[in-house]
């Protein structure tokens, strides 16, 4: 077993490099790229259920939920580099979806590349001044039949086995703009011939908050129903595969 010693739950283990802004533009805008936007989101589905049944073990619980939604709104657990970008798209299938991503994550080597020019996300924006066309851009995306997916923890820790605090601002979003709200939950379990845990993934949802409360309200609404739901299935981890200790004081 690993361990790893956090000072607090905004610890980024990650540590990426940041992918300039204008570069992501530069591969989203090229002619190649949005002429074949639509064959890679394809290719990157094919590639995610290869890589979630032989790498991942993925069982998934619950994904007859989605059938019958277009636009909505994921939350999910961040809690694994490679899997948290593919899984969703294959259990979404075929429905797209775009994830709200930080540049960080668009800086991994070819993968990064492979889900800007397939149009898969929506990268966050750099100050509070592109905030109003940010948060435009994410609405259109739900009202228009896209999931949008968010991971409200922020940062991936790998493999770990509870559910961080999140804000309720995460949930502004479809607070705002009442598309359903789905969960889902990544667990580990131990496999056999793997040192690595498989993947279980638990699928809940839809969630709408009452009409009746605020916005703010609403997003605490979700935000709470949804921490809930989470931590509901942290029992389901059987493999501590990564130990996260916060650092004594």
């Amino acid at each position: 077993m690993k361990i790893r010693y956090y000072s607090s739950f905004n610890e980024d283990f990650a540590l990426q490099r940041d992918l300039d802004p204008e570069k992501i533009s530069k591969i989203r805008d090229s002619t190649p790229g949005r002429v074949s936007s639509a064959v890679l989101y394809r290719a990157a589905v094919l590639f995610g259920r290869v890589y979630a049944r032989l790498f991942r073990g993925l069982k998934a619980v619950g994904g007859e939920k989605l059938r019958g939604t277009s636009g909505a709104f994921i939350y999910g657990n961040h809690t694994h580099a490679l899997g948290d970008v593919f899984i969703p798209l294959v259990i979404n299938s075929p429905a797209r979806v775009k994830a709200v991503v930080s540049r960080q994550n668009l800086a991994i080597p070819l993968i990064g590349k492979l889900i800007v020019k397939a149009d898969a996300v929506l990268p966050l924006p750099d100050g509070v001044k592109e905030l109003k066309s940010f948060s435009q851009m994410v609405t259109d995306a739900a009202k228009s039949g896209r999931r949008v997916l968010i991971y409200p923890e922020a940062h991936v820790w790998d493999y770990c086995t509870f559910i961080r605090p999140f804000p309720e601002t995460s949930f502004t979003y479809p607070a705002l703009c009442g598309e359903p709200v789905f969960v889902f939950t990544s667990t580990y379990r131990k496999r056999r011939l793997f040192r690595t845990p498989g993947t279980t993934l638990f699928v809940d949802g839809p969630l709408r908050a009452p009409q009746e409360l605020s916005a703010k309200k609403r997003a605490l609404w979700l935000s709470e129903k949804t921490a809930e739901i989470m931590r509901s299935h942290a029992d389901a981890n059987t493999q501590e595969y990564i130990k996260y200790v916060p650092e004594e004081k």
